[in-house]
């Protein structure tokens, strides 16, 4: 499990900012924290949740499983960025667009198909729902899914 700290030392080196050229101040990586926190704010209110626990020490636990790290630093990366008068690589953002699919690709249960209504020689099928409309994931990976 990684360190929101970690995360976002990841994310500043991915823009050249590594913690063993560049000291990051403390005002630096809390800027970190905060651009992360909203971020993953952003992606709950889009239903990808990936058990991130927010919260104001950079010590603490992130809570997002180990797949979902790369495309939340690469994201935090391009944020970070204008920050610095920097732009993103077309590497960096060609590994975050692959990463964010992935993470959604992870993301997606495929729905049920259930017959609903008419179902041939006089029978009705009841009117059933299927699937959840919102997916959690714990911090090992596992789903947990909200009904509606």
């Amino acid at each position: 499990m990684y360190t929101k700290r970690e995360v976002i030392q990841q994310a500043y080196a991915e823009l050249g900012i590594a913690s063993y050229e560049f000291d990051i101040s403390p005002e630096e990586m809390q800027a970190g924290l905060r651009l992360l926190d909203l971020q993953m704010a952003e992606w709950n209110i889009h239903g990808i949740r990936i058990s991130y626990q927010a919260g104001d020490d950079v010590a603490d636990q992130a809570g997002v499983p180990d797949w979902a790290v790369n495309a939340l630093y690469l994201a935090l990366a391009i944020r970070l960025a204008p920050s610095f008068g920097k732009t993103p690589s077309a590497e960096t953002k060609a590994a975050k667009a692959a990463a964010y699919r992935t993470l959604m690709a992870k993301m997606v249960i495929p729905q049920a198909v259930v017959p609903v209504g008419y179902g041939g020689a006089g029978y009705r099928y009841p009117a059933l729902r299927a699937g959840a409309s919102l997916i959690e994931t714990g911090p090992d990976g596992t789903l947990d899914i909200e009904a509606e």
